[in-house]
């Protein structure tokens, strides 16, 4: 499970990247690869059963999988390989999308969205509006 969560920790770059620099024009989250649950499902089948690393190439294909299906970039999006070969494009992994400003639509990812939201939009995402460097967005999907 903690796979599954930590997994996320690699948007960290793409944050920085995005809102700190000002250079939303690549998509990297090393992290989120098809290839990773790959190899493991195969070092698991063929030269190491080990539970625990059962459990953290599950976590990880749970999280690869709903991100791909979720997220619905392109067909290969998902896959390391490919983003290498694009050099990590955001046009091409994820075209027409806006990915600097995706703060806008983080609420629809937490629970007791209810709760929190108003104050989310209220104080957090103008916070981010007005200190991160982000370029303006010109359409309405961010």
């Amino acid at each position: 499970m903690a796979v599954g969560v930590l997994i996320d920790a690699d948007h960290l770059i793409d944050l920085h990247r995005s809102w700190i620099k000002g250079r939303p024009d690549k998509v990297l989250v090393l992290a989120h690869g098809w290839e990773y649950s790959i190899i493991g499902l195969v070092f698991l089948g063929l030269i190491f059963y080990q539970p625990i690393v059962l459990g953290a190439v599950l976590g990880h294909l749970g999280h690869v999988a709903t991100d791909h299906f979720h997220n619905r970039l392109t067909p290969l999006g998902y896959f390391i390989i490919y983003r290498i070969w694009v050099r990590f494009d955001v046009e091409k992994i994820a075209p027409g999308r806006n990915l600097a400003h995706y703060h806008h639509n983080l609420p629809a990812f937490f629970p007791f969205r209810r709760l929190w939201e108003p104050w989310y939009r209220r104080k957090i995402e103008p916070w981010i509006d007005a200190h991160a460097q982000l370029p303006k967005d010109k359409s309405n999907n961010p």
